[in-house]
């Protein structure tokens, strides 16, 4: 299990983020003569939840987590695949995660990837915003 999130001053990460992040599972494999074949599986993320850590953790540990603001980090589902990680890009196998920082869209208007939340996107003038006052 892993949790991310973008550190955002004034809004819960899962309730108003300035931008979206998701994860990729990327393998590539080198076929016999050398060429790359490049596969990418999209990881639907969701806001996390003590579930997502008590097979992993006990109680107390739980409780430190969410004492750490942890509902406002996103997880994988919990019937998540495992992720690989294997080689380097040399290699014949390579697999690896990628993680993009995207421009938010409203989940109704996001088609390449599918984020498991409800959320509002912040408009482009209090992002902006947002920066100026945090430079």
């Amino acid at each position: 299990m892993f949790a991310v999130t973008i550190e955002q001053n004034s809004n819960v990460y899962t309730k108003q983020p300035y931008y979206l992040i998701e994860v990729e599972q990327r393998n590539y494999e080198r076929d016999e003569e050398g060429n790359l074949i490049k596969n990418k599986i999209p990881y639907v993320l969701e806001p996390c939840t003590t579930e997502h850590w008590e097979k992993i953790y006990n109680t107390e540990t739980n409780d430190k987590l969410f004492g750490l603001e942890i509902e406002s980090f996103l997880c994988p589902p919990l019937d998540f695949k495992p992720l690989s990680l294997q080689g380097v890009y040399q290699s014949d196998f390579f697999d690896f995660i990628k993680f993009n920082i995207v421009d938010c869209e409203e989940p109704e208007q996001k088609t390449e990837y599918f984020q498991n939340w409800d959320y509002t996107c912040l408009s482009d003038t209090e992002i902006a915003e947002y920066i100026e006052k945090d430079e």
